[in-house]
């Protein structure tokens, strides 16, 4: 497996390293910025609702999906799974708080 992970690392130096090296000495006849039909708010909006909407949408579940895992988890690792056992853990705090 380790030999596995050394391959694997070199190969992605290797590319990034030529990716890298086209970026900056390759392409010299490309322009850097090109022209924007963008330009409003009320074009942005548009774009987004119109020609973007399945990507918007995609990234929205994404985003949704993510604060509801991060949720899930910080409520673990806390120990505060079901209310009963919230409320138990806020009492032990304190109590324990209390004390000192």
């Amino acid at each position: 497996m380790r030999y596995f992970s050394v391959v694997l690392f070199v190969a992605l130096f290797v590319q990034l390293g030529y990716f890298g090296y086209q970026g900056f000495f390759g392409a010299e006849n490309v322009p850097l910025v090109r022209e924007t039909e963008i330009g409003t708010v009320e074009q942005i909006g548009t774009a987004l609702f119109s020609q973007y909407v399945l990507p918007f949408e995609i990234a929205s579940i994404l985003l949704l999906t993510a604060m509801i895992g991060a949720l899930y988890l910080s409520k673990q690792k806390l120990g505060l799974g079901e209310p009963a056992r919230a409320a138990r853990v806020k009492e032990a705090l304190h109590e324990k708080e209390e004390a000192h």
